[in-house]
């Protein structure tokens, strides 16, 4: 027991380096977030496994994110709809109607 875990300890730091840790625990946060099993899930870990990052700090995150995925589903759930079909398109539309009046108005 004590030898697997020691295991597992070294593992986490095989590739060492702080920033292909920290790479690896943002695609395990994206890996998380995106629905498992899907052709974009899919494209986003293969490559994942293929480069010297360290797996198993992505793997432990996104397991440990994907226990926790009952309460941020919610959460999400919102900012999905938000985006869909609250502000955001509002937002949007007035940045471009704003930007197009300005165009407009300089070159004329």
């Amino acid at each position: 027991m004590v030898l697997l875990f020691a295991k597992f300890i070294a593992a986490f730091s095989a590739y060492g380096k702080p920033a292909q840790i920290g790479f690896a625990m943002a695609m395990g946060l994206v890996l998380a977030l995106v629905p498992g099993g899907t052709l974009i899930w899919f494209l986003l870990f293969i490559p994942m496994m293929l480069i010297r990052i360290n797996q198993a700090a992505m793997l432990g995150t996104m397991g440990v994110l994907r226990l926790m995925a009952g309460l941020y589903d919610p959460l999400t759930e919102k900012v999905g709809y938000y985006l869909n079909y609250g502000g955001y398109f509002m937002l949007v539309g007035l940045i471009i109607v704003i930007t197009i009046r300005d165009v407009v108005r300089i070159f004329n």
